[in-house]
């Protein structure tokens, strides 16, 4: 091998990391989004919130959004609770590991928390929000891996809600 190959080489490897915000960091880093799996109990059992998607029409959602610079992901995905839901919580604890995903060409981490409501107003954004029943929004869910988040994070809610019975 030739020294060239070496000295190129060497320069490749020390180079610094892409400047934040830059397109080649925007393409390895995922965005960062924080949501909510929010919850109510009542005497019929778990209800659990559910919202359509703004981007794809038909799909049923948990509420989640960007988090803002200097946001944390707490704060984060209680903001975007109420934005999208006019609902008002009690942040109680992260639910199960980030979701990673790529949709439109671009990498997301999305990390939800578990939310009991507290409070809610209505909201006219154009979005449609309902309450169901715990198998019922297991099933309208639109995708697995949060469906799986939603089934994981039963026992943690149902503890929950025995608390405030």
């Amino acid at each position: 091998m030739s020294s060239g190959w070496w000295r190129s080489e060497r320069r490749r490897r020390s180079r610094s990391p892409p400047p934040a915000g830059s397109r080649i960091d925007s393409a390895l880093r995922p965005v960062e989004q924080a949501g909510g799996i929010v919850f109510r109990g009542n005497d019929r059992g778990i209800s659990i919130l559910l919202v359509t998607s703004k981007k794809e029409d038909g799909h049923w959602i948990f509420p989640k959004g960007h988090i803002e610079p200097g946001e944390s992901p707490e704060v984060a995905a209680l903001r975007e609770t109420s934005e999208e839901a006019g609902v008002d919580g009690e942040l109680l604890g992260q639910a199960g590991q980030p979701l990673e995903f790529t949709w439109g060409g671009t990498r997301y981490r999305v990390r939800y928390f578990l939310i009991r409501a507290r409070s809610e107003t209505p909201r006219t954004d154009g979005r449609t929000k309902e309450w169901l029943p715990f198998e019922e929004a297991l099933a309208r869910l639109t995708y697995d891996d949060t469906r799986r988040l939603l089934r994981d994070a039963r026992p943690a809610m149902e503890r929950r809600d025995a608390h405030d019975a």
